[in-house]
């Protein structure tokens, strides 16, 4: 591992091979000084430069951009992400670097480049998690980087021991057969990764519990051509019948999904807590307040009492499938 180069935004990077110390491996941004040259770090055929621009990759086999993040960008993120796993506030995070709770935030925020003297501080207080070496290839040399909420979401859905979906809209991703799911997303990889977080969440020997409450509507809506939505009513079928899948179906005449259309899911973790995530337009929301959490459950719980029973829920896919292949 070499380090060198003046001016500007440096990578130092920490890297250990014992899982027994502290962090396995953190790219810090620090601030080297005045000057214009640019600081570089270089390990085996590949070398990282950066400024404030994202991060541009070096190596024998040319220069690849990945444009949608910065180093002190990442590392932002990963202080907070390692300060809300231990459960510390900013501003106690602050007191024990010896630092103002503003430059905290603007850390935080990827603002502002964390300086060398605070780097083996941070590295003392925050236990920064094993796959953060996945995070550095996947946003810093990939270029792959996951909307945080989405990344979170997909975190409490691998711990969950249930789950608790509406949907007003489409066929919950966990339900959804390979033509209905290639119709809504964008790439081949989508696909596949979707598939397996299905299988891995419906897999009756290991998987959570999934109780998932859908408009009737939802059944009737045309997503791919009528061939796809055949297909996305048999295979609806078949995880009804599956022991941890409990499906309900909220029929048309019912009003009360007129009144919220928002999809949600809750996710109930092995520790007994409960995380939420609400589905936008754009892009998702994810909800831990308690009560929050709460008025959502309520909500689910009025959905589900207006649904029909899995039995009569399972005849009318049934019957709903064999309209669409008419």
């Amino acid at each position: 591992m070499m380090l060198s180069g003046t001016g500007l935004r440096t990578i130092v990077s920490v890297m250990s091979a014992s899982p027994g110390l502290p962090a396995d491996l953190l790219g810090l941004c620090c601030s080297k000084g005045e000057g214009e040259g640019l600081g570089w770090w270089s390990h085996s055929t590949v070398r990282l430069t950066s400024t404030d621009q994202p991060f541009r990759i070096t190596g024998d086999y040319g220069t690849i951009m990945a444009s949608r993040v910065t180093a002190k960008a990442f590392v932002g993120k990963e202080i907070r992400r390692a300060r809300e796993a231990q459960r510390l506030s900013r501003a106690a995070l602050a007191e024990t670097v010896l630092v103002s709770d503003s430059l905290v935030a603007a850390w935080e925020s990827g603002r502002q480049a964390v300086k060398p003297e605070y780097i083996e501080k941070l590295i003392g207080v925050l236990t920064f998690e094993p796959d953060i070496i996945v995070r550095i290839v996947n946003e810093l040399v990939n270029g792959e980087v996951l909307p945080e909420w989405e990344g979170k979401w997909l975190a409490a859905e691998k711990d969950a021991s249930s789950l608790w979906s509406f949907e007003t809209t489409l066929v919950n991703d966990l339900l959804q057969c390979p033509e209905y799911a290639q119709s809504v997303l964008s790439s081949d990889d989508s696909l596949k990764e979707r598939l397996e977080r299905q299988r891995r969440i419906l897999a009756e020997d290991a998987g959570p519990t999934l109780v998932a409450v859908m408009d009737e509507s939802v059944l009737r809506r045309n997503v791919g051509g009528a061939e796809a939505m055949s297909r996305q009513l048999d295979f609806l079928a078949e995880c009804a019948e599956r022991d941890n899948v409990l499906l309900h179906i909220v029929p048309i005449e019912a009003e009360i999904c007129a009144k919220f259309s928002t999809p949600f899911l809750i996710a109930t973790l092995s520790s007994g807590r409960d995380v939420a995530y609400t589905d936008g337009a754009i892009s998702g929301e994810i909800i831990e307040r308690p009560e929050e959490i709460a008025k959502l459950r309520r909500m689910f719980d009025q959905f589900r009492a207006d649904a029909l029973r899995r039995s009569e829920s399972l005849e009318l896919i049934r019957r709903t499938g064999e309209q669409w292949k008419m």
